[in-house]
């Protein structure tokens, strides 16, 4: 009776129903009598209903202007459709077993930890920082993935048994910034000496999108990704890993990219995708880059991901590099030529990416850019840092790169991310307080030796 007294005389009318999705055509009988009434609709909130249950299939659909429905519950398939002016509002409750979709950090450590934080728990700071603690470890241990994903994304682990699981980003644990987090072999079907090595989201599996593989010793493969739509609870293969070598990271591609191996003397490898033949989940793979030096991978990385090539030391420092010739104009009105990246055929031995010292260490990632991201590094001891590639120096090639992260000399830089631009930035007052407790993390969990590269 409200209901009807408000559309006949256009008075703001509020009511609130429980509703199940059976309940669902509601709304658009509802706005149907609005319309034969006031065929222009009405001025907006003029009946607003809340409600609060499941809503069904194309709940709300066709509302006019005027109609405002308010649901604390779930919906299904074509929410809102063909809205005419009217509002719709959907709200989680309170008590909901489920996480809204929202952006997050995930980082797993070399024995097996891993855990989830909001994106927005490191705020930006300049480069040179000392970062904070962004994951607690045990002695011994050390972070050596993390990604930057979303709760509702799959996320892809692969293991060194060539293996793959699955899970959504929701499902693994927030344990708060300086929290350890819990071993991954609650939540993935692991055998007991099997580690992962490599994360990859994915939230589609086009046939035309593809998995390229690397391993330590430079063999590569491609499979295309809908290969891995289904994968049971138990994994399934991946690659067929050779005797002595082991799975290095993965990366997602389109098909026609150029991919850049790194390797630890300094060195970088960079051909078409094409030249790589898609293989089947089996498969081991062929020569990817030349190794016979002994020199093992360390990085790979795509045009896919950027135009850039950024570079980072295990002792904080990096660049960043032109992927090919780039002539660049000063400002002062000259100009200079920054050499890029040879493309050559797979299998050859590289060009340098940095100039290796032992000031700044070896090689430790590197990833393609576009420049106005922001770069999170993580120590080994979990301290992290958060600081915009904006600041980072573009520099030739064979060059030592800038301090990026401020260490100590036990400390060594063990993974990075590359992650959207936040203009949050820490005030010094908090740089301090955090610096500080980055110091205490870093001497309250001594590095093995092998740990340390």
């Amino acid at each position: 009776k409200a209901i009807q007294k408000g559309i006949v005389k256009g008075e703001k009318t509020e009511i609130s129903l429980p509703i199940g999705n059976t309940d669902r055509t509601f709304g658009t009988l509802l706005g149907a009598e609005i319309t034969r009434k006031h065929p222009e609709g009405l001025p907006d909130d003029t009946i607003t209903v809340n409600c609060s249950g499941s809503g069904g299939q194309s709940f709300g659909a066709f509302i006019p202007k005027g109609l405002t429905i308010r649901l604390t519950g779930d919906s299904n398939d074509y929410f809102g459709k063909g809205l005419s002016g009217g509002k719709l509002v959907l709200k989680a409750p309170e008590n909901a077993k489920y996480d809204p979709q929202k952006n997050i950090i995930v980082s797993l450590t070399r024995n097996g930890y891993i855990k989830r934080v909001d994106d927005d728990t490191f705020s930006a700071q300049h480069r040179g920082g000392r970062g904070i603690t962004g994951m607690k470890t045990t002695a011994g241990d050390i972070v050596r993935l993390i990604k930057h994903t979303k709760t509702h994304t799959d996320l892809l682990f692969f293991t060194t048994f060539g293996r793959v699981y699955r899970l959504r980003g929701y499902q693994i644990p927030d344990s708060g910034r300086i929290g350890k987090g819990v071993p991954a072999q609650n939540f993935l079907n692991l055998d007991k000496e099997e580690k992962v090595v490599s994360i990859v989201p994915c939230e589609d599996y086009p046939e035309d999108n593809y998995l390229f593989f690397v391993t330590v010793n430079g063999i590569v493969k491609r499979t295309s990704l809908k290969e891995f739509a289904s994968i049971h609870s138990n994994g399934k293969i991946a690659l067929g890993l050779r005797e002595g070598d082991d799975l290095f990271d993965v990366k997602r591609t389109n098909g026609s990219s150029i991919i850049s191996l790194a390797s630890s003397n300094g060195k970088m490898c960079s051909f078409n995708e094409s030249d790589v033949r898609a293989m089947g989940r089996t498969a081991s793979g062929v020569t990817g880059m030349d190794l016979k030096d002994g020199s093992q991978i360390v990085g790979v990385t795509g045009s896919f991901e950027g135009d850039k090539i950024l570079v980072l030391s295990t002792r904080g420092y990096g660049k960043i590099s032109y992927a090919a010739d780039t002539e660049v104009t000063l400002e002062d009105g000259t100009t200079r030529t920054y050499d890029g990246y040879r493309l050559t055929k797979r299998g050859a031995k590289g060009v340098t990416t940095m100039n290796l010292t032992p000031k700044n260490g070896k090689l430790i990632a590197v990833v393609a850019v576009n420049g106005d991201e922001d770069l999170l590094v993580v120590t080994q001891q979990g301290v992290v840092i958060r600081t915009p590639l904006s600041e980072v120096k573009v520099a030739g090639r064979n060059t030592q790169g800038v301090k990026i992260i401020n260490i100590d000399d036990k400390s060594r830089v063990a993974s990075i991310a590359i992650m959207p631009h936040s203009d949050e930035t820490e005030d010094e007052e908090f740089e301090e307080e955090i610096a500080e407790e980055g110091e205490t993390a870093s001497e309250e969990t001594p590095v093995t030796p092998d740990s340390v590269e």
